[in-house]
């Protein structure tokens, strides 16, 4: 298979100091049941976390740290005017293979970057992916490019906080700097609504923390977070299930880029130590300027 080491091919002196590496397998082949899938996986080493993005030529997956936390498959979508854009809908045949989305990599000595795009009927959507050299995060920048007069955007991300069994104990909770929720196992389904004051949030397992006993050989690896700017949104919630939590955040017509902070603290971090990590950090926010690296053309 095809492997491209971006940063050390362009600066190998930095390189081999420990500079952010990335590896592009190109789609290869899998065989299931006598069908041949294509997939294509990139991988970012920031010398702090590796990061895996995956994608069949449509959605956007996020497989690394972890295969739960933020969905494997779709790490997020977006809707415009209610045009669906970079959803999973099952693996890619190669037979009839359509590449939806063009992916393009960037980077330099410290940062490196995955550009994916959609053109559509209502506009032409962009996820820019970035990560730094130390970075424990991936920065995402959303940009819509419409077509059609400008609506609402609205952007998902689907979760499975930590572990996904034993289905019948899984006690999912969301934190911010100021509360804490949490749905026991047979407890309804709740929305979550974020305070303007709010602008992080932490989904986590409140009984299957970090290396906690999840199953036979399953052990609990610990939750994730989202930071946002609340400037930009009109709203943002985390729809609770007992399953997975799916965060929602809608913009109107005249946000046209947006921002997030993305975590994984999966095998490095216990829930109360991600939660005074999260809290240092929450006078940061979210930068809403122009991304350091450019959108290709």
């Amino acid at each position: 298979m095809a492997v491209y080491q971006l940063l050390a091919l362009l600066f190998p002196a930095v390189a081999a100091r420990s500079a952010v590496i990335v590896t592009d397998t190109g789609y290869t082949e899998s065989k299931i049941g006598g069908q041949i899938y294509l997939e294509r996986l990139i991988t970012i080493d920031t010398g702090r976390r590796i990061f895996s993005f995956k994608s069949n030529g449509a959605s956007i997956g996020m497989p690394l740290p972890v295969q739960m936390n933020w969905k494997m498959n779709e790490l997020c979508t977006v809707w415009v005017n209610g045009e669906r854009y970079f959803q999973y809908t099952g693996h890619a045949l190669k037979e009839g293979f359509e590449e939806k989305t063009v992916i393009a990599l960037g980077g330099d000595a410290t940062e490196a970057w995955i550009e994916a795009a959609q053109d559509r009927e209502q506009a032409k959507v962009t996820l820019l992916l970035a990560m730094r050299q130390g970075d424990d995060k991936v920065r995402l920048t959303v940009r819509v490019e419409p077509h059609r007069p400008l609506q609402a955007t609205r952007i998902g991300l689907e979760c499975f906080p930590s572990t996904d069994e034993p289905k019948n104990k899984l006690t999912r909770a969301v934190a911010t700097a100021k509360r804490t929720e949490v749905l026991r196992p047979g407890e309804k389904a709740f929305t979550f609504r974020l305070k303007p004051e709010e602008h992080w949030f932490f989904l986590h397992d409140a009984i299957f923390d970090l290396d906690t006993p999840a199953g036979d050989t399953r052990k609990g690896g610990g939750g994730c977070a989202l930071f946002y700017s609340p400037a930009e949104v009109e709203s943002a919630e985390v729809a609770m299930a007992n399953y997975h939590c799916d965060a929602y955040f809608t913009y109107g017509p005249e946000v046209k880029e947006m921002h997030l902070l993305v975590y994984d603290f999966s095998f490095e971090r216990a829930n109360q130590n991600a939660m005074d990590y999260l809290k240092s950090l929450d006078s940061q926010g979210v930068s809403t300027g122009t991304p350091q690296r450019p959108f290709l053309p």
